[in-house]
């Protein structure tokens, strides 16, 4: 692996794929195979973005640098046609910045970038494996994602558990050395809190558009009908604003209620809130119009912002 650290714009080294339009917002860059030196030679200062383009290396020493990503508030980026797989995916994972309340998790992946994850295990040379050595691959495996786990519970990012969700966890000890659980639709990428770049915003709000929203947010599938209760909308300016109450489930009266404002100039706001015989069960203000997607909807298949 190298690591480049650059004040302006990232000099891309190793394979050398990614262009400078790639990484215009990374400051430090590491790609190729990851070892012990590369973790020994990191040591960014807190406040920069790491940009990955790796398919993995040294388990060990990932979980040295992303212990340096997740204390330091050091976000990291997957840049539009790079890949990071296997222990790279770890470091992505770490990726943290400081905020008013702290340290929060701050990660990025392209919708043109690859994310992949498969359990930690130690290189066979393609030889037969006997059984001593298949165990010690397995507490291998086991001790490295103990490690991790430590390493965020020390942490003071919040909040820990999305760090690595459980779920992510089960998906990625269940694959071994050669097959990857990859990040290809918005519904995974929403669920392990992954934001996403490279995507074109919707530009407006529709009834339909709403109510596949409001089915995202509760995590029901956007196939089901939306009965609408209550729809407004009016114009104030050069913005529209939109409310509709929709009922997603006349058996469990799951409900959903949507604002959404859009200005002709470009600005948007969305506040989502959803839940079943009116308990309110998740809900969401942070503005993120990829609700309005569908949650299958793979993410190269998201329309792609325009440069």
């Amino acid at each position: 692996m190298a690591v480049t650290v650059a004040t302006a714009r990232v000099t891309v080294v190793g394979h050398g794929k990614l262009s400078a339009d790639d990484t215009h917002e990374c400051d430090i860059l590491i790609d190729g195979a990851i070892t012990e030196s590369d973790a020994a030679n990191f040591s960014p200062t807190g406040s920069e973005t790491v940009c990955l383009d790796s398919v993995g290396g040294s388990y060990d020493a990932a979980l040295k640098i992303a212990e340096i990503l997740i204390t330091t508030g050091t976000s990291t980026a997957i840049p539009a046609k790079a890949k990071c797989y296997s222990a790279c995916a770890i470091i992505f994972m770490a990726g943290s910045a400081q905020g008013e309340g702290g340290l929060y998790i701050s990660r990025k992946l392209s919708i043109l970038g690859r994310l992949g994850f498969h359990a930690p295990f130690i290189e066979d040379g393609g030889q037969k494996v006997d059984a001593v050595t298949a165990n010690r691959a397995y507490r291998a495996a086991i001790t490295a994602v103990g490690r991790f786990l430590a390493m965020v519970n020390r942490s003071s990012a919040t909040p820990k558990e999305w760090v690595l969700p459980l779920p992510l966890l089960a998906e990625m000890l269940s694959r071994g050395p050669d097959e990857f659980y990859e990040i290809t639709s918005l519904r995974e990428a929403m669920q392990y809190h992954i934001d996403l770049t490279d995507y074109e915003q919707p530009r407006q709000v529709s009834r339909e558009t709403a109510c596949i929203a409001c089915f995202n947010i509760i995590g029901r599938p956007s196939t089901l009908p939306c009965r609408t209760e209550h729809m407004d909308s009016k114009t104030d300016g050069d913005t529209t604003i939109f409310s509709y109450r929709f009922i997603l489930s006349e058996e469990t009266q799951a409900f959903c209620n949507i604002i959404a404002a859009h200005a002709v100039v470009g600005d948007h706001g969305l506040i989502l809130e959803g839940g079943i015989n009116e308990k309110v069960q998740a809900y969401d203000s942070d503005l993120n119009f990829l609700y309005l997607y569908g949650f299958d909807r793979k993410l190269m298949d998201l329309p792609r912002a325009k440069k």
